[in-house]
């Protein structure tokens, strides 16, 4: 009669019982990049979203000035 042993439990990288969650965070938390990159994306997000609401853009107006000026006491750099 052969009895046979309950092979060990073995994973590779977190436990089984972690949420993707925790094992996001624990990633993050040795990649500062990431987080970095993250914010960037979300403050670039955040910013095309209240842009609008936070300019008026009735009196955005391009093109205001004489095209094709040279460069004066007005348009000190000239106009395009």
């Amino acid at each position: 009669m052969a009895v046979e042993a309950k092979a060990p439990e073995i994973w590779v990288g977190s436990p089984p019982d972690e949420s993707a969650l925790r094992r996001f965070l624990s990633y993050s938390r040795r990649n500062p990049q990431l987080i970095a990159g993250v914010g960037m994306l979300f403050a670039l997000f955040l910013f095309s979203a209240l842009g609008p609401l936070l300019v008026d853009t009735t009196t955005a107006r391009p093109l205001s000035g004489p095209p094709d000026t040279p460069p004066s006491l007005e348009y000190p750099l000239g106009t395009d």
